[in-house]
C-alpha cells in the first residue's frame, strides 16, 4: 500500500476536528490546517495525527515540523493510540515556544523555527481533552497563550527570519514552507 504524505496523512483528524467544532478548512496553508472563529479571536490550529484512524499500538506520537513562531495552536488526535485515555491533545503556543527553546530544530538548528514534538500520554494532563471539551480547550489555549512574553518570542524569531532571507534570500523561503534544509537562522 503506498504510504500517504504528512500532509494529507492526517486529513481525516481534520474531518473529524471540523464535524465536532466546526470552522473552515479552506486556508491557505502556511497559516494552519483549520480556523474557527471565536469572536474574540481566530483560532488557526495545526492538525496532528496518525496516517489512519485505525487503532494504532504506538504509545507516543511524533508531532512533525511543528513551527512555535507561527503562533497555532496544535491538536493531536490520540484516541486511537495505546495508552491514551483522551481523544485529543490541545498544545497551547506558550507550551510549544518552551519546548522549541530548549530543542534543536528539525531541518534548521532553532527549534523555534521548526520542531519535532513528542506526544505522550503524560501530556494529557495538561492538556488532553475528549471531542465535547476541544472548543473550551481550544479558548484556554488561546488564552495562556496571548500574553507579551510570547508576542516577544514570536516576534523575535520572525524578525531574526527576517535578517536570514535579507542575508540568504532561499533561506527564509526554506524555512516557511518547510523544505529541507540544513542552514541555521
Amino acid at each position: 500500500m503506498k504510504r500517504k504524505g504528512i500532509t494529507e496523512g492526517s486529513k481525516w483528524a481534520e474531518k473529524k476536528l471540523m464535524a465536532i467544532i466546526g470552522g473552515i478548512d479552506n486556508v491557505p496553508k502556511k497559516d494552519g490546517d483549520v480556523w474557527k472563529n471565536y469572536g474574540s479571536f481566530l483560532a488557526k490550529l495545526e492538525i496532528k495525527a496518525t496516517n489512519s484512524e485505525e487503532v494504532d499500538s504506538r504509545e507516543k506520537l511524533v508531532l512533525n515540523q511543528v513551527r512555535p513562531y507561527k503562533g497555532h495552536t496544535v491538536i493531536a488526535y490520540v484516541g486511537n493510540l495505546k495508552g491514551f485515555t483522551k481523544e485529543w491533545v490541545v498544545y497551547p503556543n506558550r507550551y510549544q515556544l518552551e519546548y522549541g527553546s530548549s530543542h534543536t530544530g528539525q531541518h534548521t538548528r532553532d527549534g523555534l523555527v521548526c520542531v519535532n514534538m513528542v506526544c505522550s500520554p503524560a501530556d494529557e494532563e495538561k492538556f488532553g481533552c475528549d471531542s465535547h471539551e476541544l472548543d473550551d480547550a481550544i479558548i484556554k489555549a488561546h488564552h495562556v497563550s496571548s500574553t507579551a512574553d510570547c508576542d516577544f518570542a514570536r516576534n523575535h524569531v520572525a524578525n531574526r527570519l527576517f535578517q536570514a532571507s535579507i542575508e540568504n534570500p532561499t533561506l527564509h523561503e526554506l524555512l516557511i514552507e518547510g523544505r529541507k534544509t540544513n542552514v541555521a537562522a
